[in-house]
């Protein structure tokens, strides 16, 4: 069972060496409190420290941790603890190097799925995910920063070591049950380094061809593994709109 300890940052920076104390038993994780900083008052950035069997530090690197109900996390931890967080604690790394660190220290190992698990990580669980997407701490606060969004669609592919960029490619076989013989492969390339605001896709076809069923077959078969990000959004366009148009520009 992993042992955790909470304190607050002894330097100007969380993320220092110098900033944590070392634990009071190895191995432990020791969370450093950023205490100068609130996302619109809700104070949730921490540090992650691993001290090992030896008491060697490591840095992992920096999360948010929120307490449902509670602007204060600090304040709602107890100063050391053994395994899992109540189902009301919700934590997600702040950029996806979270998670390639911890890919990096521990793979090969039951630590990350065990440490996932205890801190409640909201990528590493879709489940939480979704139990949290409405509260007004983790929209706030968690969720405030563009690297937050990315390391939420990253995460599960970087601590399996898999390759980021496939994090915004899919393929899709589409088969409608009530058109025999009829399918389409949708195959979906998108550039890793695009902005989330270029990172769109047409979906385009006649009236009643399935365009909505097929969007409807992405999401529910979509897993922890292969899901859309919340900045993806989805629109049809009417066939026929485009295909006047077109023939407009060349009658």
């Amino acid at each position: 069972m992993l042992h955790f300890e909470v304190q607050k940052k002894q330097g100007q920076r969380a993320d220092y060496g110098p900033s944590v104390v070392k634990p009071m038993q190895f191995p432990s994780f020791v969370l450093v409190f950023n205490d100068d900083w609130n996302d619109y008052s809700y104070c949730t950035w921490f540090a992650l420290f691993y001290f090992d069997e030896d008491g060697q530090r490591h840095f992992v690197e920096e999360l948010k941790l929120l307490k449902r109900g509670v602007e204060n996390t600090f304040e709602a931890l107890p100063q050391s603890w053994n395994g899992q967080l109540d189902d009301d604690f919700c934590s997600l790394g702040i950029e996806s190097s979270y998670y390639a660190k911890l890919y990096s220290l521990f793979s090969g190992t039951t630590i990350i799925d065990d440490l996932l698990t205890n801190l409640r990580d909201c990528a590493y669980n879709q489940n939480i995910y979704e139990d949290f997407i409405e509260d007004d701490g983790f929209k706030t606060s968690l969720l405030r920063e563009d690297s937050s969004e990315q390391a939420v669609l990253e995460a599960t592919f970087l601590l399996s070591g898999k390759d980021k960029t496939a994090a915004y490619s899919f393929g899709l076989h589409f088969a409608p049950d009530y058109l025999k013989g009829a399918y389409t492969d949708w195959d979906v390339r998108l550039l890793y380094d695009a902005p989330p605001f270029m990172r769109a896709v047409g979906l385009i076809g006649n009236n009643g061809v399935g365009k909505t069923q097929m969007l409807k077959m992405l999401i529910k078969t979509s897993s922890p593994t292969c899901r859309l990000p919340s900045h993806f959004r989805c629109s049809e366009v009417a066939w026929l709109s485009v295909q006047r148009r077109l023939t407009d520009m060349t009658s």
